[in-house]
C-alpha cells in the first residue's frame, strides 16, 4: 500500500545528517552576516547583495538578514549608509525584507518618542 511505501522511505531518513546539514546552513548564514558587517565600500556590499540573492535567499535566512540589518550596533553606524544600499539593491527582488525593516525602525522610532514623555 501506499503508507508502507511512504514508511519504506523514511526508514533511510538520517537524523544526524539532517541536523548536521542545518549547522552548517546556519554557520554560513552567520558568516555572511560577520561578511556583511565588514562592508565598508559600495563594491563590498555589491558582492553581499549578490551572494545573497544567488546562494542565501531563503525564509529563514531572510529573517536573519533582517535580524542583523535592524539591530546594528551603536558604534557602527558607518554601516547604515552600506545597509541602506543593499535593501535599496535588494528591494525590487525581495520587496518583504524593505517593507518589514522599515515597520520595524518605525516601531522603534516611536517606542522612542513615548519613552521621552
Amino acid at each position: 500500500s501506499k503508507i508502507d511505501e511512504y514508511d519504506n522511505d523514511y526508514d533511510d531518513f538520517d537524523v544526524d545528517e539532517y541536523e548536521s546539514r542545518k549547522k552548517t546552513k546556519n554557520s554560513i548564514m552567520d558568516a555572511f552576516i560577520t561578511k556583511l558587517q565588514n562592508c565598508i565600500n559600495r563594491d563590498l556590499i555589491d558582492q553581499c547583495v549578490d551572494e545573497f540573492l544567488l546562494y542565501l535567499n531563503s525564509k529563514a535566512n531572510r529573517k536573519t538578514l533582517l535580524d542583523a540589518l535592524f539591530s546594528v550596533n551603536r558604534n557602527r553606524c558607518d554601516l547604515l549608509p552600506f545597509y541602506g544600499r543593499f535593501v535599496a539593491t535588494v528591494f525590487p527582488y525581495i520587496p518583504e525584507i524593505a517593507i518589514e525593516l522599515a515597520i520595524m525602525l518605525r516601531g522603534e522610532f516611536y517606542y522612542h518618542i513615548r519613552k521621552q514623555f
